[in-house]
């Protein structure tokens, strides 16, 4: 009944009447305290937007406007980057070897899925060069990101 109270005094909906009845409410404010404010806006700025400039790419590759270049290669490399940090921001811009490998091991695995045609596609030695070259720059900016986002002051 405590409860029910608690929920209709802050007019709060009933899906977070019902997490609360779930999840003791001291749990969530320590889960909640423990997520890094910035961590969105890393999220945002380096798997957001890479991502939407892959499919921009992708929906202007018709168009003949961009570069042959620009054109076969810049949504993959927009890919890499998002994949790698996506993977850097889980563990908090901590290099995890294992994790990064298989990052590299993913990538070159697709491209020769599509040499094959197991996957659709055209498999090629440039993607490759793409993705190792924006996993190199996306490592490179890792520092940047890390003394930005995640080392704070209590």
């Amino acid at each position: 009944m405590g409860k029910v109270l608690f929920c209709r005094q802050v007019k709060t909906h009933r899906l977070v009447f019902l997490l609360n009845s779930l999840v003791p409410l001291s749990d969530f404010r320590m889960a909640r305290n423990k997520i890094h404010p910035r961590k969105f806006s890393d999220f945002l700025i380096n798997v957001i937007i890479p991502l939407a400039m892959g499919v921009a790419t992708y929906v202007e590759s018709d168009n003949k406007v961009l570069p042959e270049l620009v054109r076969n290669h810049l949504a993959d490399a927009c890919w890499a980057y998002a994949f790698a940090s996506y993977l850097l921001i889980i563990w908090d811009r901590e290099i995890r070897i294992v994790w990064m490998l298989a990052m590299v091991v993913c990538a070159m695995g697709f491209e020769i899925l599509q040499s094959y045609h197991i996957v659709p596609g055209t498999g090629d030695l440039w993607d490759v060069l793409t993705y190792m070259l924006f996993f190199a720059l996306c490592f490179l900016a890792n520092p940047f990101f890390h003394s930005k986002y995640y080392k704070y002051k209590p």
